[in-house]
Formats: C-alpha cells, structure tokens, sequence
C-alpha cells in the first residue's frame, strides 16, 4: 500500500529518507531570531527634551518606528523633520526596546549651572520608559547610548535648520 501511494507520487523508497533528513536539515539551519533585535512591526517611539549649557538650549527630538525624526529648537523656533536611515531605524528601535521599564531615580540636585539636563520618554509596545539626566549623571545611566545617539542626530538636523 505505502509503496503505490509513493509510486504514485513518484517518489521512490529510497529517496524519501534522504528527502526527511534533508528537510528537518534545513529546517535546523533556520537562525534563530536575535532577541536584541527590534522587532520590525512593534510600535515604539522616543522623545528626548534637553536644554541648558552656556549656550541656553532648549531642543527636543522625536523619533517614531516609520523612522521620521522631528527636531525643534525652542530658542529660534525652528523646526526639521527627516527620514533616518533603515540601519540607524534598528539601532534605535534595539535601544529603546532594551531599555528596562524600572525608572531611575532623579538625579540629585548638582551644582553645575552649565550643565545640560535630559528628559527622555520612550515607548516599545505600549511599555512606557521615561529617563532624567543631567551631563554629571548620564555617565552612569542606562540610557547614556541612546541619550547620545539621539543628541548626535538633533546636533546634525539643527545643522540643517
């Protein structure tokens, strides 16, 4: 009976073994998902408000999973929206996916007058995460990476203004 129902699918006895190992071969071969890597279709975004140093800034960046950044400066009132690239889109959706939902605790009160002070919020599937810093305690917060990352870009967009 086994035999005509392979025969009738032209599949010899022989080769149907070396078709299974072959086949649960492949399927073993298939890489595992990464679990740093942002899932593409989760809804995430990132705010970061900073403002102070000699200079008085008063910018902020917003930074959605469609990967449009919006940049404003507050002291010229201007504004600059681009599109990030794919490859700076998965950075930044990993680091605020990774980052953990424990908020830290406000920085005490420093006596820097020059210091820049950073107000983060971030979202990764409806999680909110939110972050306080100042240049004196981002050093050793968890969200320094994409505090800096995020800076980097408003500093290149203000460029652009």
């Amino acid at each position: 009976m086994k035999n005509r129902i392979f025969s009738k699918l032209g599949i010899t006895t022989r080769i149907l073994p070396v078709f299974l190992t072959i086949s649960m071969f492949l399927a073993a071969c298939n890489p595992a998902t990464d679990p740093n890597k942002a899932n593409s279709s989760a809804n995430w975004s990132v705010s970061l408000s900073f403002s102070g140093g000699f200079a008085g800034l008063n910018r902020s960046i917003e930074l959605d999973q469609a990967g449009l950044a919006v940049f404003m400066d507050k002291k010229t009132n201007s504004r600059v929206e681009k599109q990030v690239t794919q490859l700076d889109l998965q950075n930044y959706a990993k680091l605020v996916k990774i980052l953990p939902v424990t908020e830290e605790v406000k920085p005490k009160p420093t006596r820097c007058n020059d210091c820049i002070h950073y107000q983060l919020v971030a979202a990764f599937d409806g999680t909110g995460k939110r972050r306080v810093a100042n240049d004196l305690t981002l050093g050793s917060s968890d969200a320094k990476e994409l505090i800096k990352n995020l800076t980097m870009l408003a500093s290149e967009m203000a460029k652009t203004k």
